[in-house]
């Protein structure tokens, strides 16, 4: 496995999880008298905690790879599960803003715009995760063949040396 495809896994995710975390707090400042308001801020926050645990999971498991070493094509399986909750996550997100954008708060025209700006660049920052995990399938799969060929070669050899050993 490619320590660079890895890293730059690791990297998308720390960004996504910052960027998550500051979209977070951007809402504090909110007036959360207004039921409307308040109810999308408490949406906002939920979602970009639920995309930040996931972008979180998604570190872990790629720093596993890097320090453990051990790999399973079941990983992979949860790696692009956990992508695809975050961007669904951070994809409601930038629903929420817009919805705000539009038909609720056009005066909060700044502040939304770098909700949203911000939203969009995690959202791009977890969709390029897919060309990511693909490396890794690749990288795993070919692991994992290379693998299977030295134990057949090694049966193999172990053969050729049983019969060397009857033949002397």
């Amino acid at each position: 496995m490619a320590l660079r495809t890895l890293t730059r896994g690791r990297i998308a995710c720390t960004n996504s999880v910052h960027e998550l975390d500051i979209l977070d707090t951007l809402t504090d400042d909110w007036d959360l008298e207004d039921p409307h308001l308040s109810s999308s801020a408490l949406d906002l926050h939920l979602q970009c905690e639920f995309a930040a645990k996931d972008a979180s999971a998604i570190h872990d498991i790629l720093m596993g790879f890097i320090t453990n070493g051990n790999y399973a094509d079941w990983l992979c399986q949860e790696l692009a599960l956990r992508q695809e909750n975050a961007v669904a996550a951070v994809k409601k997100v930038v629903e929420l803003v817009r919805e705000l954008q539009v038909g609720y708060m056009p005066e909060m025209g700044i502040g939304l715009n770098e909700l949203k700006k911000r939203a969009e660049h995690v959202l791009v920052q977890l969709q390029g995760l897919n060309g990511i995990f693909q490396q890794l399938q690749t990288d795993i799969q070919m692991a994992m063949a290379e693998q299977a060929q030295k134990q057949r070669d090694a049966e193999v050899q172990e053969e050729v040396d049983a019969q060397l050993e009857k033949g002397v």
